[in-house]
């Protein structure tokens, strides 16, 4: 029988769990190899925070530099907030520019097609590298993703530089994909912290690391910005390929292995492929399988909806009636981050113990979608900002086109989330 809570949520661990040698191993494959004792206070943090400052400068960079592409290409001049001007702020009252409009959809294809070609590869190459960083060391798994992301950079600085067509951007993304891309990064930085910290250790380093990546995006969101406006965007290509060489610098040179190496350890193995897949198909004896199952896809599907509302404020801003340019963005980003890793500290730390899972579900899922209304509505910087709104300023084509989709994702895997955990 599983153990319940009180409040009725579940005690075991899904995966279940064996004892070896005075550690606590999933029931599901062997521990890994003996790791090395490593003294040092800082470790996997700085390889962390370098790589994923340098992941969150490059995305509004390409989104941007999307725009400015097609923009050009077919001749649409974005308008600009200036005086009394009937386009942009909250006295616009022309209807949606159709080669705004085709510019926007260009953009869009262009950023679904990168994701995919990058994010596909990815899942497949974190679960071949996962068990291999096991037996071949923790390292071995950074590199990859290090590498990936140079090359997707050096990509992208050749294309602006030579103004080469968008196809060869699928190089880099491709590039990025297979080498595990950032799941392999996290999943292998996680490992490593397990390998070097203690159960009352861990909560302290994985905080250090949410405080320095998160300052390290906020400078990196607005620098970014700034360096568009002020050289263009060939520089901030330069200075992100600078974040990814010395964090490579640091991985090879100064971060210590953990893991005992075994020389016979191959990558491409039909024993690494079932080890992967051994974790959410194999059958455990507390038959709750299936909870993983629906849990993993109701994480991606709202990782999905996440990911793509950032490119949505992105869009939004970038044309009226806000008439946005890469400065205000960048500084957008870094106060959107800044504001939600704020509240959901404070929200876990005070209404966590209170609502516990599901309740934390829901009001995350709920804030979302009232965000993308805020966002709707926003006719102005302070509006945009604050996310002050009126429901009365929101035409009701607004909130089909904006807040619809994202609306039913949302609640619909809250609602299904909820279910699921109802049921024992």
């Amino acid at each position: 029988m599983n153990r319940m809570e009180k409040d009725g949520t579940e005690k075991d661990p899904l995966l279940g769990k064996k004892v070896e040698n005075g550690q606590t191993w999933s029931n599901i494959e062997p521990p890994p190899r003996a790791a090395h004792k490593v003294k040092r206070k800082v470790t996997v943090e700085p390889a962390v925070v370098g790589f994923f400052v340098a992941c969150t400068a490059a995305n509004p960079l390409n989104q941007q530099y999307l725009h400015a592409r097609f923009s050009y290409e077919l001749n649409y001049t974005k308008p600009l907030m200036i005086g009394n001007d009937t386009e942009c702020g909250p006295n616009s009252n022309i209807e949606p520019d159709p080669l705004a409009q085709k510019v926007q959809s260009e953009v869009a294809f262009w950023t679904i097609v990168l994701m995919a070609s990058d994010m596909i590869p990815a899942l497949f190459m974190t679960i071949l590298l996962g068990p291999y960083s096991d037996k071949a060391g923790r390292k071995k798994a950074m590199i990859p993703p290090l590498i990936g992301g140079t090359l997707r950079t050096c990509v992208g600085f050749i294309v602006v530089s030579f103004n080469l067509p968008l196809e060869f951007f699928l190089i880099g993304t491709l590039g990025e994909g297979l080498t595990g891309g950032p799941f392999t990064m996290m999943m292998s930085s996680l490992a490593y912290m397990a390998d070097v910290t203690t159960k009352r250790q861990r909560p302290l380093h994985l905080l250090a690391i949410e405080i320095f990546s998160g300052l390290g995006t906020l400078a990196a969101n607005v620098s970014v910005g700034y360096m568009i406006a002020g050289l263009g965007f060939k520089f901030p290509y330069i200075v992100i390929l600078s974040i990814f060489f010395l964090t490579s610098v640091y991985v090879i040179c100064f971060l210590p292995e953990t893991v005992d190496k075994d020389p016979n350890a191959k990558l491409f193995t039909c024993e690494n492929v079932k080890k992967g897949v051994n974790v959410i198909t194999r059958k455990t004896e507390n038959n709750r399988r299936w909870k993983i199952w629906m849990s993993m896809a109701i994480f991606f599907t709202i990782a999905t909806v996440d990911f793509g509302g950032t490119e949505i404020l992105t869009f939004f801003v970038l044309n009226p009636p806000l008439c946005w340019g890469s400065v205000l963005i960048g500084y957008l980003l870094s106060e959107s981050y800044l504001v939600q890793t704020i509240g959901s500290v404070i929200f876990l730390k005070f209404a966590f113990p209170k609502i516990r899972e599901c309740g934390v579900i829901i009001a995350s899922c709920l804030s979302g979608v009232l965000y993308y209304f805020m966002l709707a509505a926003a006719k102005d910087n302070l509006m945009a900002f604050l996310g002050k709104f009126n429901y009365s300023s929101i035409s009701e084509k607004k909130r089909q086109e904006v807040g619809g989709i994202l609306k039913k994702l949302n609640l619909k895997t809250c609602t299904i989330h909820i279910r699921i955990n109802g049921l024992r």
